[in-house]
């Protein structure tokens, strides 16, 4: 409420940034065995978490960093997973912005989109903003 956006996603802006912070969540979670060895943990077992958690991320994405920050995607997303990872000992930026997230005016979203956040290297989070970013796009 600090920085108003320019414009309010709608319904099918938010669909559009779920589906697409899923997608990167999906491609992050491919390439985390490459990015970070050291975590490569199975993809199919939190598959679910993955794609939930990315969802709400890119809805996140759409309603709080997208219509805020000027310029083109990629450093919209750059700046997004930046943000992220800092924010990250203090709950991510999904904690900070509280009630104000898009999916928690959603109540069966809100509870979906919970949890499946797991730590992330900078570079993962980085991938994802831009991945998320140029999927997003128009």
């Amino acid at each position: 409420s600090l920085w108003p956006g320019s414009r309010r996603p709608g319904l099918f802006r938010l669909a559009k940034a779920g589906a697409a912070g899923a997608a990167a969540a999906f491609l992050v979670g491919l390439l985390r065995p490459v990015l970070s060895p050291r975590e490569a943990a199975s993809l199919e077992e939190e598959l679910t978490d993955i794609l939930l958690s990315g969802a709400g991320r890119g809805m996140l994405y759409a309603a709080i960093v997208e219509p805020r920050v000027p310029g083109p995607g990629m450093v919209q997303g750059s700046l997004y997973g930046a943000l992220e990872w800092a924010l990250t000992p203090w709950g991510g930026l999904e904690k900070l912005a509280g009630p104000a997230a898009p999916h928690r005016k959603i109540p069966v979203l809100s509870v979906l989109l919970q949890g499946g956040e797991k730590e992330e290297e900078l570079l993962e989070h980085l991938l994802f903003g831009v991945v998320l970013a140029v999927l997003y796009e128009d």
